[in-house]
């Protein structure tokens, strides 16, 4: 792809995303003359192709973001350039114009092209999910994030440091290795570090929760430490640091600085299936985490109930199964208020 004269020099990142965005405007087609051209920037160095196909994959994971406001109005807006630079004929050698370079370069951001913002993401950005919602998102450092119903994250990734905070519900991270770049979460005053490896985090009835699955993570308490403290610390835990091996569980209530470990329980991931599987869990965290599911509300009444440990798997939203299954086994009973929560309390 040739340069117009006066006009910046284009990367191979920007080139990428200016000949992806006008396939994209043209649903595939291309004049002859733009398609020539086409061929001798892909012939002209096999990382062409490749970064053609990064391209490829950051706009198809955009969908996974279709109902973030900026997102929508970013990918409209550069096909919307592309569309109106495609209303005339290109001549040889290819020219980039201003206002369709300028929405290039905006995908080139918004796909993680080597720019601060990264997938949109800021310190202002948060991402929710609301009663019942389950959500996949893929993120710029080819992270994924699945969220549970009801949880709210903010995410912030830099240059050197990819930073998480979730605030309510669960999560889990699929963590793309960057040995240069921690992957921190903050929940509940914790810090988990991670670098490529998958673990959830669940803010529940006032615990914090952290499972890992593959890879390790270590937890700190305290204030966030610099990025180089923090890749030491994943690397050599100092006292005071827990380490997690895959199979184990963290626990620890909202603000303490202890906590515990213990084998995780088998199927704690299968809510990112819609069914939930309890063994040994207090009635009040299955609760907790059924509500995130239905309008009809549940509440633990005293604390003898709560403490009641819960076994089975339960499909989530189906809120009316799971009271009957508990006035069928255990020791509580249940009564529908006239708003229709129900309440749960143990018997006397």
């Amino acid at each position: 792809m040739t340069e117009a004269e006066g006009s910046p020099v284009a990367t191979r990142a920007d080139e990428a995303a200016a000949w992806w965005l006008k396939l994209q405007a043209g649903e595939g087609h291309l004049t002859a003359e733009e398609g020539d051209a086409f061929d001798a920037w892909l012939a002209a160095d096999p990382a062409n192709d490749a970064a053609l196909q990064r391209c490829a994959t950051a706009w198809n994971s955009l969908e996974e973001l279709a109902g973030t406001p900026r997102m929508v109005a970013l990918r409209a807006d550069a096909l919307e350039h592309m569309r109106r630079a495609n209303q005339r004929r290109w001549a040889k050698p290819f020219r980039l114009g201003g206002s369709a370079y300028a929405a290039a370069a905006a995908l080139v951001l918004a796909i993680g092209g080597g720019g601060a913002w990264y997938l949109g993401m800021s310190d202002a950005d948060r991402l929710a999910t609301g009663m019942g919602e389950r959500r996949t998102l893929a993120l710029a450092d080819g992270s994924h994030l699945s969220m549970d119903a009801q949880t709210q994250v903010a995410v912030t990734l830099s240059r050197d440091q990819r930073r998480l905070q979730i605030d309510a519900g669960r999560a889990k991270f699929d963590v793309a290795a960057e040995p240069n770049r921690p992957f921190t979460v903050e929940a509940g005053g914790h810090i988990v570090v991670a670098t490529g490896t998958s673990f959830s985090t669940e803010r529940v009835d006032g615990k914090l929760h952290v499972i890992v699955y593959e890879g390790k993570v270590v937890v700190l308490n305290g204030s966030m430490p610099d990025p180089q403290t923090l890749l030491a610390l994943r690397n050599h835990p100092a006292p005071g640091v827990v380490a997690l091996l895959p199979g184990q569980e963290f626990v620890v209530q909202d603000g303490a600085s202890r906590g515990v470990v213990r084998g995780d329980v088998p199927g704690s991931a299968n809510w990112e299936n819609g069914m939930l599987e309890f063994i040994e869990e207090p009635l009040s965290d299955a609760v907790a985490q059924l509500n995130r599911y239905s309008t009809k509300a549940m509440v633990v009444t005293d604390a003898r109930a709560a403490a009641i440990k819960v076994d089975g798997v339960f499909e989530a939203g189906q809120t009316d199964a799971f009271v009957e299954a508990m006035a069928r086994v255990y020791p509580v009973r249940t009564r529908r208020r006239a708003d229709g929560t129900i309440e749960i309390s143990s018997r006397d």
